[in-house]
């Protein structure tokens, strides 16, 4: 069976039906705002439920009452896109108060902000605005259950002051009295229960026509109904009045609506004047469909994949051309580089250095491979372009016994530790040149 409702113009405030108000409590809360961890006491509250009177007709044709929650067709109204917060969402809609629609349905009771342009029916209309006679109803509903709801009002002309009135008038700060021109607005909010796509999932219902499709209306997913203004006729469900902490307010919610107007966000809907008269040149329009439609193709084409890290076009080098030649000991590399800078150089046991590559020039130390000078060799290139021809001549066994020994107690000229087949340092150095240490042990 469809949910009954009424519209704005038919509402009869003489069918809200009289209810009880029903006690909830909340999860326990803290007392102390300031103090999250300390102690928590629920916190208790009231709802009173709307029930409307609606006639209805049965199967058989024939009209019998039905006893409700309030729905209620609004007029059309201007609103922007769906606005969502955790699990809450809303839409921000705003009333133009120069529409004889909007008036009937949104005035204030004592509103007086456009009475120079309304006429003496108008007037008289906007005292029983559809909103004037719910919130009336409020009014009434809460003074008659003041006791029970915790409301201490000694006078019931004091009830404006705890019942809000459903929608909000800017006022101005001196005399509270709503601002002249100034049109109201409300958040509206709307149905968004249970995860998107699960059985359980309860939203909204925004539907827009579309001749296209055999429905004539196609309902249309919230995604695109962001960062939009719309115009919409909305079903608005008048659920209940709260009561809680000394005040009390009408809780309404938007459970669908009909889309008669959608843009995007912005300055387009100020501009429909000017699409209009561009519309009229046919050549321009065909002209921009072109141009559209090759910009679309354009994009559509996947993007050329990036090049490597490293890599160039002419060129793209293999990871390993950029390999540290020290990867295999970076700690002990970034202690010699550094200590090489100063001109000393760490003396430290290199025996898990893998022989198998030849070692490149390190940048600072000459000629000199960094094999022989890990093994215990001259640490600065300056000392062997510094030698005498004479000290060239010595033999290994006296270079051993200089203080240039090798770390760990191995001779640098003599491998193996036969001083005797040693040759002098220029010449083995010279000799030994760009070859590993494998190359360098087997050399005579």
């Amino acid at each position: 069976m469809e949910t009954p409702k009424v519209n704005f113009t038919k509402f009869n405030p003489a069918n809200l039906q009289k209810t009880a108000p029903v006690q909830k409590q909340s999860a326990p809360k803290p007392v102390d705002p300031n103090n999250p961890d300390g102690e928590k006491k629920p916190i208790t509250y009231y709802n009173i439920p709307f029930q409307y009177k609606y006639t209805v007709l049965d199967k058989s044709g024939k009209e019998r009452s039905v006893i409700s929650d309030l729905y209620i067709e609004g007029p059309e109204i201007s609103c922007g896109g769906i606005l969502t917060k955790g699990n809450s969402a809303s839409v921000f809609a705003t009333f133009d108060m120069k529409d004889p629609d909007i008036r009937q349905f949104v005035n204030y009771p004592s509103d007086d902000t456009h009475d120079d342009e309304m006429t003496e029916e108008q007037r008289e209309q906007a005292k029983t605005s559809t909103m004037s006679e719910i919130y009336e109803h409020t009014l009434n509903t809460c003074w008659d259950n003041r006791g029970a709801v915790g409301l201490k009002i000694t006078k019931k002309e004091f009830m404006p002051g705890v019942v809000s009135f459903p929608i909000y008038y800017k006022r101005d700060d001196i005399t509270s009295q709503p601002i002249r021109g100034r049109n109201p607005s409300k958040y509206f909010g709307l149905l968004n229960f249970g995860k998107p796509g699960s059985y359980n999932r309860r939203e909204t219902i925004f539907t827009a026509v579309d001749d296209t499709i055999e429905e004539g209306y196609r309902i249309m997913p919230w995604d695109e109904l962001k960062n939009v203004e719309m115009r919409i006729i909305p079903l608005i469900h008048v659920g209940k009045i709260y009561v809680g902490g000394g005040k009390a307010s009408i809780q309404m919610t938007i459970v669908s609506a009909v889309i008669k107007d959608i843009v995007p966000a912005g300055s387009i809907s100020n501009q429909k004047d000017t699409i209009a008269e561009i519309r009229k040149d046919t050549v321009l329009v065909n002209h921009l469909k072109k141009q559209l439609e090759t910009l679309k193709l354009v994009r559509s084409k996947p993007a050329p994949k990036a090049l490597s890290e490293g890599a160039t076009v002419d060129n793209k080098r293999n990871d390993s051309d950029r390999k540290s030649p020290f990867s295999s000991e970076d700690d002990d590399t970034k202690e010699y580089e550094a200590s090489s800078e100063g001109g000393t150089t760490s003396a430290r046991n290199t025996s898990a250095q893998k022989p198998a590559k030849k070692q490149p020039i390190m940048k600072g130390l000459g000629n000199l491979k960094i094999a022989d000078v890990l093994k215990g060799g001259p640490t600065m290139a300056s000392k062997a372009e510094s030698a005498d021809e004479s000290e060239e001549e010595t033999s290994a066994a006296s270079y051993a016994s200089s203080s240039h020994a090798s770390v760990g107690g191995t001779s640098h000229a003599s491998v193996g530790g036969n001083a005797s087949k040693a040759t002098p340092f220029k010449q083995r150095f010279s000799k030994g040149y760009g070859k590993s240490e494998s190359e360098i042990e087997a050399l005579p």
